[in-house]
């Protein structure tokens, strides 16, 4: 029975199985007049142990062997180097199996840390030294920004401004602002804080209620009308996203909850975008309301530079984003479609490119999409793949760059998505593939928004 979970990550596992197709010949020493340096094989001055095999016995010399056993051998996981997994996933198994000794269990495999670039290596003098790093960034600064940045599939690339920059935005100005703002005595009076939250120290009961809540805004109602929520006591109704919900068959649902509140209550509406339809029906649920709008023309983002790339055939999207992905990989990227099965397909194709990616879209389970985001936002992938499902209100801060491999469907929806990238005062950029028959549509946001979308420039990458 084979196990293909052997090797770790797994799209390390195709180059393992072509060295195997490509290599089929293996022995343990060399001619010593090609290799003069090494250890001679006893009894046979002719010929010199082979350095990987003298080298890979080392992790059983270590442990006891051959004198005696040890429980440290077989290991549960040996990490190792990219650049050597030739030698760990086809010659080291050989020559365990030839000895009767049991495999390593799993193979972990990482990339590289490059430096501008390039591998960091004693030979290009361009080692980062650890304690001058931490003396620039601080000790958790560094160990921040590697643990953030570094991620097994792929190699990393550390610059000294990308790291100031991380470390200045996520630590100091959005941590540090937040720290600062929820510990005012304004907010905790008495300056007294618990050594850990406890989602069990929450009022039971306000706990199923509020469970209830956010299942399905179409139970609220209902609920209400049973008296298993009661609304005297509520000050306010915010209603986030309110274009969204009042477009897609919430608008009686709402009505009805507005209904059953108090006639002191306040309603709040917030969207990035509010159509004039849209604007005109919340004269239903509002008295008198002040108005705070924002104008198209202010509506892009600052800090996110606009671009497209002209495909004249879809079938040739699929190989630009290939070429641009060594640029999404930057950061992290989040590429639009139209439809889940663009998605679907979108993934497929590239994960058989060896391509590491996620994909989302509405058609998953909820905890699925919870799953996915979570890996999503620890940087365990770099690139999702998702339908207008994810054009709202998620937030993942590390997210610079953001493909609309499909034109959205309508104006509005252009806004949200590009929105996903540039968060928190960031810069961000926004790259729109683009057919001819697309031209028309990308021109027509252009006057919308009073935006400017130029052709994708050759450095892109500098500007994320």
């Amino acid at each position: 029975m084979y196990r293909l979970d052997v090797i770790q990550p797994s799209k390390y596992l195709p180059h393992a199985l072509t060295y195997i197709r490509d290599d089929l010949k293996l022995s343990i020493s060399r001619d010593s007049k090609r290799l003069t340096w090494g250890i001679s094989v006893p009894n046979d001055p002719n010929q010199t142990i082979y350095v990987w095999f003298d080298a890979l016995i080392n992790y059983l010399s270590v442990t006891g062997f051959p004198q005696q056993t040890s429980e440290l051998w077989p290991p549960e996981i040996q990490f190792i180097g990219k650049d050597i997994l030739k030698f760990h996933a086809i010659y080291w198994p050989c020559f365990l199996l030839a000895a009767d000794l049991p495999l390593p269990k799993k193979l972990f495999v990482h990339g590289h840390w490059l430096v501008n670039g390039l591998k960091m290596s004693k030979s290009r003098g361009n080692v980062i030294e650890p304690i001058k790093a931490s003396q620039i960034l601080s000790v958790d600064g560094l160990r921040y920004f590697l643990l953030k940045q570094g991620v097994p599939h792929e190699d990393t690339n550390f610059t000294q401004l990308k790291a100031v920059q991380v470390v200045n935005a996520d630590l100091v100005n959005n941590l540090g602002n937040l720290l600062s703002r929820t510990t005012v005595a304004k907010i905790n009076p008495k300056q007294k804080y618990p050594d850990a939250f406890d989602l069990n120290s929450l009022d039971p009961e306000l706990r199923i209620v509020c469970d209830h809540l956010t299942k399905n805004l179409k139970t609220l109602p209902d609920m209400i009308r049973r008296r298993n929520l009661r609304t005297r006591s509520i000050k306010m109704l915010v209603l986030d996203e309110a274009d969204e919900m009042l477009t897609k068959g919430f608008k009686e649902q709402l009505y009805d909850i507005y209904r059953y509140l108090p006639p002191g209550a306040q309603v709040v509406l917030l969207s990035a975008t509010l159509p004039h339809d849209v604007l005109e029906m919340t004269a239903k649920f509002m008295t008198d309301p002040v108005r705070v709008l924002v104008k198209r023309d202010e509506l892009t983002l600052e800090g996110i530079k606009q671009f497209f790339v002209a495909v004249e055939r879809e079938e040739w999207k699929f190989d630009t984003l290939c070429d641009l992905y060594d640029t999404l990989t930057i950061t992290q990227a989040v590429i639009f479609c139209n439809t889940r099965r663009k998605v679907d397909w979108l993934a497929d194709k590239l994960r058989e490119a060896n391509f590491t990616v996620c994909s989302l879209h509405s058609d998953m389970e909820q905890k699925e999409r919870d799953e996915i985001m979570k890996q999503f936002r620890a940087g365990e992938s770099r690139v999702l793949i998702s339908t207008d499902v994810w054009a709202r209100g998620l937030d993942v801060p590390q997210v610079s760059l953001v493909i609309n491999y499909d034109l959205p469907n309508n104006r509005e929806l252009y806004i949200h998505r590009i929105g996903r990238s540039g968060r928190y005062g960031r810069k961000g950029v926004a790259i729109n593939f683009v057919k001819s028959d697309d031209i028309r549509i990308l021109r027509d946001i252009e006057q919308y928004y009073s935006t400017q979308i130029d052709e994708m420039p050759m450095n892109v990458s500098e500007l994320i």
